[in-house]
C-alpha cells in the first residue's frame, strides 16, 4: 500500500524523531567496584545521587563487593571496569606485572583518624589543638586498637611511633579489635585508650563517649601524610585504551562531584542526598557532624601528581624490605585523562 506523500513525510519525520530519542537515551555502561558504602566513596556516590553520570551520558553501576580482595579480583577478571582503591594497590600490582593503572584522585588525605579517651587526653594535656609534636610525645604507653594485625590501621600506628621515635612493640600496646562494634565497646569500657578508624566510627566515640580526636587525618593533622592519595580510581590498561572517551566522561562526573562537595550550597544538597540513600541509619545531626569534620579530605581536582605517587611509594616501603622499581611506579599511573576531564570542565562554556 502506498501512502500519500504528506503521510510518507510524516512517517519519515516520526522515524527520525524516534531514532533521535533512542540515541539520546542510550548511555555507555560503566561498572564501578566499591568495598563498602563508606566515606571513602563519597564522590562516586555523590555523582550518582546528583545526576552527574547522566549528564555525561553514562550508565554507572556501582557494585559493592564487600571487600578489597573481591574488588581487586573483579577488576583483574574484567567483571568491573573501574575500582576505587588506595594508591598502593595500583603500585604494588603493577610491580608484579599487572596492567592495573591509576587514573584519577578521589580522596587526598589519609582519612583514618585516631581517637583517644577524654580521661587520657586530660591526663596527658592533649587537646585537638595540641601541636603535632606534643601529640606524638604523648603516645608513649598508649593502648591502641586497630582493625587487624598487618592492616593499614596498624601501619599508621607504627608510622606515628617511628615519627615519635618510639618502639611500637615496646612503647605501645597495639590490640587487634576485629570489628568496629568491638572497637567501640572496648573503648567505652576502657579496655583500650585509643583506636584507629575511618569515619564515622571516630566521630561516634567523640560525640557519644567523650573521646578526643587526637589525629584528624581528614584535616591533615599528620604532617608527613598531608595531601596523601588515599583513594583513587584504577582500571585495566586494556580497558582504558578501548574506552578513552568513556573514561574521560567518568572522570568529568567525578570532577563535578568534587566541585559540588566544595560548593557551600551544593555540598549540603550532596550531604542530604547521601544521607537519605546510604546513611539513613545515622541520625541527621550526627551525619552533618561527620560531613563537616571530614569533607576537607576530598581534593578540588581529580588530577594526580608525581608527588602524590612518590609519597604513596614511600609509605609502602616503610613496611617492606624490597624496593619498588621506578619503572613500575611510572607505569602504574597516568594523569592524562584526569587532566583532560578537569580542563574540559574548567574551560569557558564547560558545564
Amino acid at each position: 500500500m502506498r501512502f500519500p506523500t504528506p503521510l510518507r513525510k510524516l512517517f519519515v519525520l516520526l522515524a527520525l524523531v524516534a531514532a533521535s530519542v533512542s540515541t539520546a537515551q542510550a548511555k555507555d555502561k560503566v561498572t564501578f567496584a566499591i568495598t563498602t558504602y563508606g566515606w571513602s566513596y563519597v564522590p562516586v556516590l555523590t555523582a550518582a545521587q546528583l545526576g552527574f553520570y547522566e549528564q555525561e551520558g553514562l550508565d554507572v553501576e556501582i557494585i559493592n563487593t564487600g571487600g578489597g580482595a573481591k574488588a581487586q579480583a573483579a577488576l583483574a577478571g574484567g567483571s568491573v571496569d573501574l575500582y576505587g582503591s588506595d594508591a598502593g594497590f595500583a603500585i604494588k600490582a603493577r610491580s608484579k606485572g599487572s596492567e592495573v593503572t591509576l587514573v584519577g584522585a578521589s580522596m587526598t588525605e589519609y582519612a583514618t583518624n585516631i581517637v583517644v579517651s577524654g580521661a587520657w587526653a586530660k591526663k596527658n594535656g592533649i587537646t585537638t589543638a595540641s601541636s603535632y609534636q606534643d601529640k606524638l610525645r604523648a603516645m608513649k604507653g598508649i593502648t591502641i586498637g586497630v582493625l587487624s594485625r598487618g592492616s593499614g590501621h596498624e601501619q599508621l600506628v607504627r608510622f606515628l611511633a617511628k615519627e615519635a621515635k618510639l618502639d611500637a612493640d615496646r612503647d605501645l600496646t597495639i590490640t587487634a579489635m576485629g570489628t568496629a562494634a568491638a572497637t567501640i565497646a572496648a573503648f567505652e569500657q576502657g579496655r583500650i585508650t585509643a583506636f584507629v578508624h575511618s569515619a564515622p566510627i571516630g566521630e561516634r566515640a567523640v560525640k557519644d563517649f567523650g573521646g578526643v580526636m587526637m589525629f584528624n587525618m581528614s584535616k591533615g593533622d599528620v604532617v608527613p601524610l598531608q595531601g596523601f592519595l588515599y583513594t583513587a580510581y584504577v582500571a585495566r590498561e586494556s580497558w582504558i585504551k578501548s574506552h578513552e572517551d568513556v573514561l574521560v566522561r567518568f572522570l568529568r562526573s567525578q570532577q563535578r562531584a568534587l566541585n559540588a562537595l566544595h560548593d557551600p550550597v551544593q555540598t549540603k544538597k550532596a550531604r542530604d542526598a547521601l544521607h537519605a540513600a546510604y546513611f539513613s541509619t545515622l541520625e541527621p545531626a550526627f551525619w552533618n557532624f561527620v560531613w563537616d569534620s571530614n569533607i576537607s579530605a576530598f581534593p578540588k581536582t581529580v588530577e594526580v601528581t608525581a608527588k602524590q605517587m612518590k609519597q604513596a611509594v614511600a609509605l609502602i616501603e616503610e613496611f617492606q624490605t624490597e624496593r619498588i622499581p621506578a619503572s613500575a611506579v611510572d607505569a602504574s599511573w597516568t594523569n592524562t585523562y584526569a587532566q583532560r576531564a578537569a580542563q574540559q570542565l574548567a574551560a569557558p562554556g564547560g558545564k
